[in-house]
């Protein structure tokens, strides 16, 4: 949902009367929706720009989640699909992640609750391979397959936890060894596994992020490339941009008409921020009308494969 205000529109308008100032800024954010979104749709399409400039810019900019656990389930409803069993591996890796799912039923059954935990799960990853006889009952470093990706011997389709029956003991004997990464994420969503948005926000620094985004590179190919703006899609930014639009008109024909039917003539510092606004909107509508020219969903699906 576009971020604008869920205040009541005429207390808007009655605040934007008294602070003309609030008004100018309030609709600057405004157009900065409408841009981004002009932005995002620009760019959906084009691969010279890459995924975490894109969807920094899509989840940070409008609010839009694309970890939401219904979109990433149907990637890999579709993704186990489009895929022969003989090509599909799932592959243990050295990163574990406090199970507080597993904590809680059996704080909750046994009332013997400790902030020790006890209960781990680990990461599991989802490849293809291109290498004959690939050992799929190794564990692998998370590392290992970072560079088998690089190098183009792997493709990483996605990722999952599994609970483990790994003791708290072998936890810490792995962290002193550095054979074993345990996660600041917590999967704790009762009946729901968060962990995409989990790793995503226990990222600490621009490395860390960079990893995310490999990790999961076929899922946001796939929601960028696939879902973003296809018919069964949760979200389609359009529906934030006229909304945005609507909202910003709204408030301006309000503002005008209070003056109006007072017989007033509209203050020049109102009528500066109202026609500054106005020709903004108008290029970014002709923007937006633009890029849906060129914009055929259906027809570029058929050049993608997930």
């Amino acid at each position: 949902m576009a971020v604008i205000s869920n205040k009541n529109i005429n207390t808007l308008i009655n605040n934007f009367l008294k602070k003309p100032n609030e008004f100018e800024s309030y609709m600057g954010n405004c157009l900065s929706i409408l841009k981004k979104i002009n932005y995002i749709k620009e760019n959906v399409r084009n691969e010279n720009v890459d995924n975490e400039t894109f969807f920094e810019t899509l989840s940070h900019s409008i609010g839009i989640t694309f970890m939401n656990p219904e979109l990433y389930n149907e990637y890999r409803k579709t993704l186990l699909n489009s895929i022969s069993n003989e090509k599909f591996l799932n592959v243990k890796t050295n990163v574990f992640y406090v199970d507080f799912k597993a904590e809680f039923v059996d704080s909750f059954v046994n009332k013997n609750y400790s902030e020790i935990p006890h209960h781990f799960s680990r990461m599991i990853c989802s490849i293809t391979t291109s290498i004959d006889n690939f050992d799929n009952e190794k564990i692998y470093q998370i590392n290992e397959l970072f560079e088998l990706s690089y190098s183009n011997k792997i493709t990483i389709l996605d990722s999952h936890v599994e609970p483990d029956k790994i003791i708290l003991e072998e936890i810490i004997d792995g962290l002193k060894s550095k054979s074993l990464i345990l996660s600041k994420s917590r999967l704790d969503t009762i009946d729901m596994d968060t962990k995409i948005y989990s790793d995503y926000n226990a990222c600490s620094n621009d490395f860390d992020r960079r990893v995310w985004y490999k990790l999961y590179e076929n899922y946001l190919n796939y929601y960028r490339y696939t879902m973003l703006y296809s018919d069964n899609n949760l979200y389609n930014p359009d529906n934030d941009y006229n909304i945005t639009m609507d909202h910003m008109l709204e408030i301006i024909n309000k503002i005008k008409s209070k003056y109006t039917k007072n017989k007033k003539g509209i203050p020049a510092v109102y009528q500066k921020i109202i026609l500054k606004t106005l020709n903004i909107l108008e290029k970014e509508k002709e923007k937006n009308n633009s890029y849906n020219t060129f914009f055929d969903i259906k027809e570029y699906e058929k050049t993608r494969k997930i």
